[in-house]
């Protein structure tokens, strides 16, 4: 077993305690389940002021500097330096958003090409979507803390924001703040604290004064006035529910009329009628409507691999594959053959803007499939750009027996 790296060995830093509101909000979910958490394991992390790359989406990562690895043990160190593949173990772990909220991120190692011992981790997968929800700005303060759960000890994390009206952290280099700072920044926060409740008693005690020396005619006055605005409230909300509907109306036949549109255009490049059963199918999997009859064969984000002018290929990897029973029996055995360079299936690939192109699906030397012999069409198209990132669907469907695919672009949707 490989021994725990200490890049720090000076004595042990003060810890920064984690809030109450989030020990409880853990214990809670921890009861639910059957376990506890063991507050003599909680660990202060890090806190930061957000970069831009940690909210952007198409990022969808957090960068962890921490001031000392001390939230793993031993072997989760070790598994996370070790590789699957090309790429390093990640390990699923729950993390607390600011609303208290839970959800499961990927918590991955993060080597520098230019200091590749500097102890840097990741949150992904999931992020952009915690992110969102709690509306964290590149401007926002996180402090973030790590605990253990349960006899397993599975590995939870506490993700804070500070209060906007905080002044912003002293930067240090990797965004942390030396010990010093932690403590100064805690008993200003306490003083701050401390005014704020003696201005909210002083407020309230004023207020109870006010109400009793309020005469019953000014109370009967006000209930008046609350009721007939909360009837106009009301009548308000009505009206702007009824706008609503009928603009989401508006919008659905508009995109019924721009798909018939499209349709009609593929029509016209194809030279031919097309099949009254794929036009069907063309548009339930536009409105994302699903059955058996349509096979989503893979989602994925468009990878540099995609896009590389010298690689007529779009990789559709085995591992991320939603459905592989898209094939018939003597397709898949055609498919298998050896050589497989010899070997595919002609397919014809409507894409987003319901363009077609006749392509070849061919067996990768790795795992999975590959659109290849065509999917340079695609790429470079003129009535599109595609870029890394972007979030595509495949879906395969079935009509007199011949094999279509269809591209859905759904990168707003995720």
């Amino acid at each position: 077993m490989a021994a725990r790296r200490n890049p720090n060995p000076n004595p042990p830093e003060p810890q920064l305690p984690m809030p109450e509101a989030f020990k409880n909000r853990i214990q809670e979910i921890a009861e639910s389940e059957g376990k506890n958490i063991d507050e003599q394991s909680v660990v202060f992390v890090m806190e930061k002021q957000l970069s831009p790359s940690d909210v952007k989406s198409a990022q969808n990562r957090l960068f962890i500097a921490p001031l000392k690895n001390e939230f793993l043990d031993a072997d989760e160190d070790e598994f996370l330096e070790q590789f699957q593949g090309k790429n390093k173990n990640s390990k699923p772990v729950w993390i607390i958003d600011p609303d208290r909220d839970r959800s499961s991120v990927t918590l991955k190692r993060w080597s520098t090409g230019t200091s590749p011992d500097r102890l840097l981790y990741v949150f992904c997968n999931e992020w952009k979507r915690i992110a969102k929800k709690n509306n964290l700005q590149n401007t926002d303060v996180v402090r973030l803390w790590a605990v253990r759960v349960g006899l397993d000890r599975e590995l939870w994390f506490a993700l804070d924001k500070l209060p906007t009206n905080d002044p912003p952290p002293p930067r240090a280099k990797g965004n942390l703040l030396n010990t010093s700072s932690i403590i100064r920044q805690k008993r200003e926060s306490d003083q701050k604290n401390s005014e704020i409740e003696l201005e909210a008693k002083m407020k309230k005690n004023t207020e109870i004064e006010l109400e009793a020396n309020t005469e019953k005619n000014s109370e009967i006055e006000l209930e008046a006035d609350m009721k007939k605005n909360s009837e106009i409230e009301l009548e308000a909300d009505i009206k702007m529910k009824n706008s609503e509907i009928e603009f989401e109306a508006d919008i659905k036949m508009n995109s019924e009329i721009v798909l018939d549109v499209k349709i009609a255009n593929l029509k016209y490049q194809l030279g031919r009628e097309l099949p009254k059963e794929l036009v069907n199918k063309m548009k339930e999997i536009e409105r994302g409507e699903v059955d058996e009859s349509k096979i989503l064969v893979i989602r994925k984000s468009l990878s540099s691999y995609d896009l590389d002018p010298s690689c007529d290929i779009f990789f559709i990897p085995g591992k991320e594959m939603l459905n592989d029973n898209f094939l018939e029996h003597d397709e898949k055995a055609l498919l298998d053959t050896i050589p497989q360079s010899s070997a595919y299936v002609p397919v014809e690939l409507i894409d987003m803007n319901l363009l077609s192109y006749s392509v070849r699906l061919e067996r990768h030397h790795n795992s999975g499939y590959m659109v290849t012999e065509g999917w340079d069409g695609v790429k470079y198209s003129n009535s599109h750009q595609l870029e890394k990132g972007q979030i595509l669907e495949l879906w395969a469907v079935r009509v007199e027996n011949r094999l279509w695919f269809v591209l859905r672009d759904v990168t707003k949707k995720w």
